[in-house]
């Protein structure tokens, strides 16, 4: 097949759903599939701790993928956050929609599309449009609604406040458009579709990790006295809960840690908040990290991973952890019931109750042999459902069916 992947960002380090997509095109690759994709043209960053997130493209591109870059060029450092007003913002989105309608116009003259799979938001107008004028099948992925979560996004550093009354109404329409069908990553986000276009079709395909990644690291596996923290710090991470939470454990246990990998506009605000609570002695903030190496190697020694989000629709740190054999922490709201089961491979905890988190937070760090059998027991999960291989087999028979219809 020749398979058309539309994706503002294209990075295997920046966030879950640029993962996805960025692992998707290599899966597909090896498939033996013709990859195109129609990405923004991004900047050099150069940003204190900040790794260039452009880190893994050039291995597909040596597979076979071809990369169309639009302008305008996008200066995302890391976080994914648009740090403009929201005129520019505009422009941002317009310039990728009309470039990659003319890019993917000029793909299909050459008979080069069997089919077209859109990342949210933006990418899914030029898709939808083919797919209607152009008869090509589309398969749109919904990470996760956040009709109701777009104030609190907007109250951040560098977003718009515009968008919390826009943000809504765009994703409205963005989720009505028509496409051949819309892929969820986990029950949770299909129930929250079928309650703003109960017409939509869809395929529900959960998020895997890439087995090999891990191979040269299963020898070096151990649990040591920290915790750790994967992801972008931004409105709805909740980071606050593990933080305070730590300010209970460090009395008890001096020498526990925090690790923060990531970055984003609320990093000053809980650096603050650790500096105010006098725990800058237990919390350390390494910044965005997208060698994926240094990433696995800093994970390989975790006690275990906390995940405090309160709203995703499947993210990968979870099966990160578990496939790094570490028991994991993570909020009790959807869908994580559908990754953890709690007491067995990790705890589902109350999201705003920083004792709760400390409890077990110690309750794991004084038992690492306890750790080592509940992330096993999450490895297991990754080896037969939570896997890359499992992801393209599924997602390559929903290609078919698209196309054969």
């Amino acid at each position: 097949m020749k398979i058309l992947y539309l994706t503002q960002i294209l990075s295997p380090s920046i966030g879950g759903g640029e993962l996805l997509f960025f692992s998707l095109a290599k899966g597909m690759l090896k498939l033996g599939h013709r990859v195109h994709i129609i990405c923004h043209k991004k900047k050099r960053i150069v940003s204190g701790d900040i790794e260039a997130p452009n880190s893994g493209i050039d291995e597909i591109e040596r597979m076979g993928a071809i990369i169309h870059y639009v302008k305008p060029e996008e200066d995302t450092n890391g976080t994914n956050t648009p740090g403009r007003n929201i005129f520019s913002a505009v422009k941002i989105h317009m310039g990728y929609t009309i470039n990659a309608l003319r890019v993917a116009n000029n793909l299909v003259r050459k008979g080069e599309i069997d089919i077209i799979h859109a990342n949210m938001y933006t990418p899914v107008i030029p898709a939808s449009l083919f797919g209607k004028f152009r008869r090509i099948p589309v398969l749109m992925t919904l990470h996760n609604p956040t009709i109701d979560s777009w104030k609190q996004w907007s109250s951040q550093k560098g977003v718009p406040r515009s968008a919390s009354f826009l943000g809504p109404i765009f994703e409205k329409i963005i989720l009505r458009l028509p496409v051949s069908a819309v892929h969820v990553e986990s029950k949770k986000v299909r129930d929250q579709l079928r309650l703003i276009n109960p017409q939509a079709k869809t395929v529900l395909v959960y998020n895997g990790v890439e087995l090999e990644e891990d191979l040269d690291l299963a020898s070096k596996l151990q649990y040591d006295k920290y915790i750790l923290y994967i992801g972008r710090l931004v409105a709805g991470k909740n980071l606050q809960t593990v933080i305070l939470a730590l300010k209970k454990v460090a009395q008890i246990m001096p020498d526990a840690k925090l690790i923060v990998m990531g970055d984003g506009p609320l990093r000053q605000e809980w650096q603050e908040l650790v500096y105010s609570h006098n725990l800058h002695n237990s919390v350390s903030f390494l910044g965005h990290i997208s060698n994926r190496k240094t990433k696995y190697e800093i994970l390989a020694k975790a006690s275990a991973v906390v995940f405090p989000s309160i709203s995703e629709g499947f993210a990968m740190v979870p099966i990160e952890a578990f496939q790094m054999s570490k028991p994991l922490l993570i909020s009790n709201v959807r869908p994580s019931d559908e990754i953890v089961d709690d007491g067995v491979d990790g705890y589902l905890l109350p999201p705003y109750d920083p004792d709760k988190w400390a409890e077990k937070i110690l309750f794991l760090l004084n038992n690492p042999d306890i750790c080592r059998q509940m992330g096993s027991k999450g490895r297991l999960k990754v080896l037969e459902t939570f896997n890359m291989p499992a992801v393209l087999n599924n997602m390559e028979r929903v290609y078919k069916s698209l196309v054969s219809k």
